[in-house]
């Protein structure tokens, strides 16, 4: 979950009723995170709400990677009271770097892999989406064997 104000501010409200309305599972707060105004303060805020289990941050630029700094920041302020989580833009080739550098036991990233749709009638007139969107008759899941392979890496 992720809300913020109109100002860039953690929504206390929307969040707290969130964080309640989740319980017992495990919460996570987003990459809204990364567009607050105030990333320090932002995370001193989220600590306090309560219930939340991690932050899921670039370190507020396009990829954790670009990050790692402002990551390193957040760990050190956060100092056990809230995981921080690096991801965006995390890679296979990258993933290492920043786990060493950050020394964190969690890391979030995306490993697609497109299957064919298993629809069999298809009406090829009909295109419902955008250039950017996932077309019609493909599917996107998890590479499980890349992930495999990840975690027997590490």
């Amino acid at each position: 979950m992720g809300f913020l104000t109109l100002d860039g501010d953690i929504d206390i409200q929307r969040t707290r009723e969130c964080v309640e309305l989740a319980r017992p599972m495990s919460v996570t707060f987003h990459r809204a995170f990364d567009v607050s105004r105030d990333l320090i303060k932002s995370l001193e805020t989220l600590i306090s709400i309560g219930g939340i289990q991690r932050i899921l941050t670039s370190g507020s630029e396009s990829s954790a990677l670009e990050g790692l700094d402002v990551i390193q920041e957040l760990i050190k302020v956060a100092n056990d009271r809230i995981q921080i989580l690096p991801g965006g833009g995390i890679t296979p080739g990258n993933m290492k770097r920043i786990l060493d550098k950050c020394k964190v036991k969690e890391i979030h990233m995306a490993i697609p892999k497109v299957l064919p749709s298993a629809m069999k009638y298809r009406n090829p007139r009909v295109y419902m989406g955008t250039a950017i969107l996932t077309p019609e008759f493909q599917t996107i899941v998890s590479d499980a064997e890349v992930i495999s392979q990840i975690v027997s890496d590490l």
